[in-house]
C-alpha cells in the first residue's frame, strides 16, 4: 500500500474515532488489520510480528473494523443497476 492511502485510511479512521491506546497508536492498529487482512495471518502469527498479546491483536483488529464499518458510506460505492438497453455485455 502506498503511503498516502495509508495516511488517508488513518485520518478516515481517526475522524470516526478510532484512537491511540496506551501501548497501540492508530498507525500500528490499521497496520495490524491490513496485515490480517491482506496476508490472511493467524493471530498466534500477528502477535509475534507486532509483539503484542493475542487479546490486544484481536481486540484492536476488531476496533478497526467496527470504525471501517462506520465509514461504509465513504469507502463503499453504491451499484447502480445496468439499464434495460445496455450494449454492454459484460
Amino acid at each position: 500500500m502506498e503511503v498516502n492511502t495509508f495516511v488517508v485510511l488513518m485520518s478516515y479512521v481517526f475522524l470516526k474515532g478510532l484512537r491511540d491506546t496506551q501501548n497501540v497508536s492508530i498507525s500500528e492498529q490499521v497496520a495490524i488489520f491490513l496485515t490480517v487482512l491482506s496476508h490472511h495471518t493467524k493471530n498466534r502469527v500477528i502477535k509475534h510480528s507486532f509483539k503484542h498479546s493475542g487479546f490486544t491483536i484481536s481486540k484492536h483488529f476488531n476496533f478497526v473494523l467496527e470504525t471501517l464499518l462506520k465509514l461504509h458510506n465513504v469507502l463503499l460505492a453504491t451499484p447502480e443497476p445496468v439499464p434495460e438497453d445496455s450494449n454492454d455485455y459484460r
